[in-house]
């Protein structure tokens, strides 16, 4: 499990920092929380992290960090074995003050590959992060032109496609559209431009899903 909080006696999003704890027992209980990293990156307040599992079974970690003038993306790993702590890496840069209101995901490709995706400055990017080198590639925009992008999700199909969705045009108590693209193992668009449907609830968020059979569903 982890977290976003203040670090005790101290007050604003500079000071926040992701907290993570972990249970060996299905749950009963849980280790002392510890601090993800001992960096002072600071953490976004609303924004939602995520936490996955790479290919060999390691941990990621996909979140906002958060100062006076930047909202930079952050993904941290910790290794097997790894005396509990994480290499925390700045991933992309984002020079903004505000929070942007956004969410993060993460899926698995295979081949040693698991694909994270986060929202920066209205657009949606996406990146491949290789257990075996322990690094990640250059990030990837999502095709298309589109209105403030935002909440991502991923799912990758038996035959190695991957369905990136997000939303567009949603904000406080506002609705919006989902939009889509399917890309291919090299990570190019697969099947045309970006799709997209309206009628995206307020406060609603779509969830990428392969099917059994290779087909891909999104729900929201």
């Amino acid at each position: 499990m982890a977290w976003h909080a203040p670090v005790p006696g101290l007050k604003g999003e500079a000071n926040r920092t992701v907290w993570v704890t972990a249970s060996r027992d299905d749950g009963r209980m849980f280790k002392p929380e510890w601090r993800l990293t001992e960096d002072a990156t600071g953490a976004c307040g609303c924004c939602g992290m995520r936490l996955g599992f790479d290919s060999v079974g390691d941990l990621l970690a996909l979140y906002r960090a958060a100062n006076a003038t930047t909202r930079d993306v952050y993904l941290a790993h910790l290794g097997r074995g790894a005396n509990n702590r994480f290499e925390a890496t700045k991933l992309h840069e984002f020079a903004t003050k505000t929070c942007p209101m956004s969410t993060m995901a993460f899926a698995t490709a295979g081949s040693g590959a698991t694909l994270a995706a986060w929202e920066t400055g209205g657009q949606i990017y996406f990146t491949r992060w290789d257990a075996g080198e322990r690094r990640f590639d250059e990030p990837v925009a999502a095709a298309g032109k589109g209105t403030n992008r935002k909440h991502p999700s991923l799912a990758v199909n038996k035959d190695g496609l991957t369905l990136l969705a997000w939303t567009e045009g949603t904000g406080w108590k506002r609705g919006g559209s989902v939009a889509w693209q399917v890309y291919d193992a090299s990570v190019k668009p697969a099947v045309g431009g970006p799709g997209s449907i309206p009628g995206l609830p307020a406060w609603s968020l779509p969830t990428a899903v392969a099917t059994a059979d290779g087909s891909f569903l999104i729900v929201f």
